[in-house]
């Protein structure tokens, strides 16, 4: 079983707010102990600007879940929302944390994370592979590959916005215990699409790199592939040469003009 059984952007909000509730308290104290990190850093900012992103992730799944259920669960929307961004609250106050959300609220939050699980099975919202390994090794590739290509093929600025963006995807990879395979997935599928627009820079003149360029997106493909729908899936996406897999990878070659 893939350690993500429990694996959408709604349950690891579920897991994060729990931990918060317990830990009692003041509210900076919890949820310093909740993101283990220290309240006030700039690390302890994004962990927790990373908490809004859960948020608008399960909001997003719930929406598209059928009438009936949607409007059950957006009646909890608020509640869930006012725990992430304690509109009322005061970090420094001494009030517990355990009144941050009641229990009902964290159950039907959890409730809808095992829906959203069951109805998207092997998507970017609900992945079923465990290759993180093999997807942070495609970024680190990326990394290289960004690092080592000449100014004459990609503008500074596009290099450096990509260089940001896989470097944040690899972080949120390190930190996947407490943010998801959600928003993993989510952030490579956006990475792989600004790849694909991003190779219709690299000019004629460089065709080395315009291959380079097109064997390390199919890389990243095949890894995010085998990492969101599960070994036996990507795998015969590929190998059968069907599948979105393969639909992505000729968008990139194109664009490239291979």
């Amino acid at each position: 079983m893939s350690r993500f059984s429990a694996n959408t952007s709604a349950h690891h909000l579920h897991q994060t707010l729990g931990r918060v509730r317990e830990a009692g308290g003041a509210l900076r104290v919890a949820w310093t102990l909740a993101l283990d990190n220290e309240w006030g850093t700039p690390d302890f900012a994004r962990r927790h600007a990373e908490m809004c992103n859960l948020l608008v992730s399960t909001i997003s799944e719930i929406q598209s879940l059928g009438p009936v259920q949607r409007d059950r669960y957006m009646r909890y929307v608020p509640a869930w929302w006012a725990a992430v961004t304690m509109p009322e609250q005061n970090w420094g106050a001494e009030q517990s944390a355990r009144h941050l959300i009641s229990q009902e609220n964290l159950d039907m939050l959890a409730t809808a994370a095992d829906l959203i699980a069951g109805n998207r099975a092997g998507t970017a919202a609900a992945p079923s592979g465990n290759g993180l390994d093999q997807l942070k090794a495609q970024c680190s590739e990326w990394l290289e590959l960004l690092r080592d290509l000449p100014g004459d093929a990609v503008r500074e600025n596009l290099r450096e916005a990509l260089t940001s963006q896989v470097l944040h995807l690899i972080w949120l990879i390190d930190n996947a215990d407490t943010f998801g395979a959600a928003r993993v997935a989510e952030e490579a599928n956006s990475f792989v699409g600004a790849l694909a627009s991003a190779g219709v820079d690299i000019p004629e003149s460089q065709p080395a790199w315009r291959g380079r360029w097109t064997q390390a997106a199919y890389g990243l493909i095949f890894a995010l592939g085998l990492f969101t729908t599960g070994t036996e899936l990507a795998t015969n996406a590929i190998e059968g040469g069907t599948g979105l897999v393969k639909e992505i990878v000729q968008t990139v070659e194109n664009a490239n003009g291979s």
